[in-house]
């Protein structure tokens, strides 16, 4: 029992001292490389119009962007789109039918694509 106790004690402390010295004394040799991160920047979205079947965006793609990639989610029955690419600078995507739906927008950067812009619960009455 006493054994037992003298381990934990141990094994206690040694997750303690781990907790203290920082990584960069640890010991061994593992090396993690820094996150990676995003070159191609997002477009700036806007709506621009709406009607009775459709949603109007103006798009301006970021220093480096080509092009623009946009999709949307309906939610009243969880239906999506395919996604779409654009050069425009204004888009509309018409045909919709009543409901609340959310629109993804991404630049488009060679072969790499920025993180998304939500537009997030617009009504087609």
């Amino acid at each position: 029992m006493q054994n037992n106790i003298k381990k934990f004690v141990f094994g206690l402390c040694l997750c303690c001292l781990g907790a203290v010295v920082p990584a960069s004394l640890s010991w061994g040799t593992t090396v993690v490389p820094p996150a990676a991160t995003l070159s191609c920047g997002r477009p700036s979205v806007s709506q621009i119009g709406q009607g009775s079947n459709y949603f109007s965006f103006g798009i301006e793609t970021s220093e480096g962007s080509n092009a623009c990639q946009y999709w949307y989610v309906r939610k009243d029955n969880n239906s999506d789109s395919s996604t779409m690419t654009t050069t425009a600078s204004n888009v509309t995507v018409s045909g919709l039918a009543p409901g609340t739906y959310t629109f993804y927008f991404q630049g488009v950067c060679g072969n790499e694509v920025s993180e998304y812009i939500i537009l997030d619960d617009l009504i087609i009455f």
